[in-house]
């Protein structure tokens, strides 16, 4: 919430346009539940008198891809999301079972609707596929701002018979270029944003980073992004 709250207020501060806060449940698609028990940012959206944009129902727009894709050549999006003028990608620090990670990238995926309207997760969440969609999702939203919830992190895995182990990392993570904002949170994770399938931590697909840099969009090279920490990879 402390995160959420400096997010909003941050923005508030510096902007005067229009806040909607835009999700796919991800419950309510697959699990039954009420939009009201899965979000719970809900106090907090009210409080900055910010809109909440439900991915769940239309409308929806079709987005072409910049570059062509290096998946497909085009996406059905939340029609909310097509018409901002800029996005704001905020996440929370942890593993992932599939990608490996999870960042600012990875975090765009909740914003893909679902069955009937567009495509089921598993489409997506299927060898091959998932980062190269993933690539193309960040080159066609393109966060101007990116903010990591590194306060409490996630180790092991995000799904599974083996769950996740909390890790206390008092962080914040923020960038304008979201490739090279996740990158910089897996140097800090202790990880090498330039490696690739075969080496930790992505024992089942691809670095959806790396093969954004590979297809023209961001860097994954730290020499080559303006960072600085005031902690120490761990």
């Amino acid at each position: 919430d402390s995160v959420m709250r400096a997010t909003l207020r941050l923005l508030r501060e510096r902007t005067s346009a229009e806040l909607v806060c835009a999700d796919v449940s991800f419950y309510c698609m697959y699990n039954g539940e009420a939009l009201a028990n899965t979000s719970n940012v809900a106090p907090l959206l009210r409080e900055f008198g910010v809109e909440y944009l439900d991915g769940t129902k239309p409308p929806y727009g079709q987005s072409s891809t910049p570059g062509g894709g290096q998946m497909f050549g085009h996406y059905t999006l939340m029609q909310g999301v097509l018409d901002a003028d800029e996005l704001v990608s905020v996440a929370t620090i942890k593993n992932h079972a599939f990608m490996g990670v999870t960042g600012c990238l990875k975090n765009l995926f909740g914003l893909m609707p679902g069955e009937p309207y567009g495509r089921p997760r598993t489409y997506y969440h299927h060898l091959v596929r998932m980062p190269y969609m993933l690539a193309d999702i960040g080159r066609t939203l393109d966060p101007a701002l990116n903010i990591v919830d590194a306060l409490v992190g996630q180790a092991g895995m995000e799904w599974g018979d083996g769950e996740g182990l909390g890790r206390i990392t008092n962080a914040l993570i923020a960038g304008d270029q979201v490739i090279a904002t996740d990158a910089c949170m897996m140097h800090l994770m202790g990880l090498d944003p330039q490696s690739d399938f075969g080496t930790e931590p992505f024992h089942r697909d691809r670095n959806a980073l790396l093969v954004a840099a590979e297809g023209g969009f961001g860097t994954v090279n730290l020499r080559e992004i303006d960072f600085s920490s005031e902690v120490a990879p761990q």
